[in-house]
């Protein structure tokens, strides 16, 4: 499970389509990748080309415009609408710094094998929904 002193005693840590312990998400990840590229998660690639097992995002607030609790639900929020309801997720929010953040870590692939392909376009897309989604929650 996430350190619950950063969590407020693991109350800031939601999971979508996986476990809420860490371990478990992983392998549950871990299992879809294996799923729809018939490859190890932990295998060596044979190429110099990685390809992608996990997105880990960071998103962070300015401590005097967020509450702990508004900034894991803008998390939550911002995961949902940017990669659709389909994709294992886990979100974190550490409150243990001066910036509350986000933790996140995302399989690429959802539970259909649809692929996130990440692009300068698709980030650039998915930065875009988390501003918007921060100007209304900050209001």
């Amino acid at each position: 499970m996430a350190n619950p002193e950063k969590t407020q005693e693991g109350t800031l840590v939601t999971e979508i389509n996986c476990s809420d312990n860490i371990g478990i998400a992983e392998q549950e990840m871990c299992l879809t990748y294996q799923n729809y590229f018939r490859k190890d998660f932990y295998s060596k690639p044979l190429s110099d080309k990685y390809p992608v097992k996990v997105f880990q995002l960071v998103q962070s607030f300015k401590a005097d415009e967020y509450t702990p609790e508004l900034a894991h639900k803008t998390g939550v929020e911002w995961i949902s609408k940017a990669f659709g309801e389909n994709f294992q997720t886990i979100i974190i929010t550490h409150t243990d710094t001066e910036n509350i953040h986000n933790h996140i870590c995302t399989c690429p692939d959802d539970l259909n094998g649809k692929k996130f392909n990440s692009d300068k376009k698709s980030l650039k897309a998915v930065c875009g929904i988390s501003d918007l989604i921060c100007k209304v929650m900050v209001r």
